[in-house]
């Protein structure tokens, strides 16, 4: 029952990083891949979006290591700040207005270091609130809130593509 020791420790940063994947899978890739090119891309504007993000959250997971500009008062509310992707990236779909590819992969630029950088950073932060004999189990509770946010994402992602 170390978990329910390590628990209360941990939550907020889990219940972040359930939040940074609920939100990036809630909206990349089915969101973020199914405009229309205005650049004329064609079928090459989904390679390009996907490239984008994994260049992106590689640049944000590699700069976690390196520096750590928030604090964990104030991560939450970059956190939760994410959830104007969603706003984003459903403009196009519920509006007849739409929006250059440019200003398109700049969003999923931008939501993919996002995603990286605060993924790792409450990774760590997560852990690192429990005494070292814990840290094994509070490592594996942050990895529960990142899998249910992984899920509840893509089954957001899978509501979006029906109701759109």
């Amino acid at each position: 029952m170390k978990s329910k020791r390590v628990f209360p420790h941990i939550s907020k940063f889990g219940y972040g990083v359930f939040s940074i994947f609920l939100v990036t899978l809630g909206c990349f890739p089915g969101l973020t891949t199914s405009f229309d090119s205005t650049t004329g891309l064609g079928s090459w504007y989904s390679v390009v979006s996907i490239g984008m993000f994994m260049i992106g959250d590689l640049i944000g997971r590699m700069s976690a290591k390196w520096f750590i500009v928030v604090s964990e008062s104030t991560i939450l509310v970059c956190v939760y700040a994410r959830f104007l992707f969603w706003l984003l990236f459903l403009i196009p779909h519920v509006t007849d207005t739409g929006f250059s590819d440019y200003v398109a992969f700049t969003g999923v630029f931008f939501m993919a270091i996002s995603n990286g950088y605060l993924a790792s950073i409450l990774m760590m932060f997560g852990p690192s609130k429990v005494a070292p004999e814990m840290k094994p189990v509070a490592g594996t509770l942050m990895v529960m809130f990142l899998t249910f946010g992984i899920f509840a994402g893509s089954m957001f992602s899978l509501g979006l593509s029906f109701w759109l």
